[in-house]
């Protein structure tokens, strides 16, 4: 008796190692059918082995693809396709930005000392009756002047260019 339990011992071992490689071959339908009938121990092997193979395939599906190209890897523009970008007026974003705050505050302090005309010269210094009243930094260069009189006469100032300054007046 115990030579026959040693015998489907050792049957029931060698079917479920059996079973075990096919499954991790992938083969299990192949070894299903021929372990069919040995038993409950072999369906709960089987069962058991279903499971960690769904699993398996479930991580695998799941796992992050590598992207297809490197989002930083990129190439500069060619010249031609600058020529579509509008070029930059200095001068109008220097009064859009700085300028306007700046002027708007020394005309109003000029305006209540009584001054209704300023001269802003190349270097930025602003002057009346030929003094030095205050110096503004990075003051637009003389070739974008025609673009600041356009826009002080947009905010209701009158502006000219006269020979090395800027003659201001409200």
């Amino acid at each position: 008796m115990e030579n026959k339990i040693l015998k489907k011992s050792i049957r029931y071992l060698i079917v479920s190692t059996l079973l075990i490689m096919a499954f991790t071959r992938g083969n299990l339908c192949d070894w299903l059918l021929i372990l069919n009938g040995f038993g409950w121990l072999i369906a709960a092997v089987v069962i058991l082995a279903k499971q960690v193979n769904d699993r398996t395939e479930t991580q695998e599906e799941t796992l992050p693809e590598e992207p297809e190209e490197d989002p930083f890897d990129f190439e500069p523009p060619e010249d031609d396709d600058l020529e579509d970008i509008p070029e930059i007026n200095e001068a109008e974003n220097w009064y859009k930005f700085l300028g306007r705050d700046i002027l708007t505050d020394v005309i109003t302090d000029l305006n209540t000392r009584g001054f209704k005309r300023m001269e802003i010269t190349e270097d930025g210094e602003i002057r009346v009756n030929d003094t030095t009243e205050e110096q503004i930094d990075d003051f637009p260069e003389t070739d974008g002047w025609n673009t600041l009189v356009a826009e002080m006469a947009n905010d209701g100032l009158n502006a000219r260019i006269a020979d090395d300054r800027l003659v201001v007046t409200w």
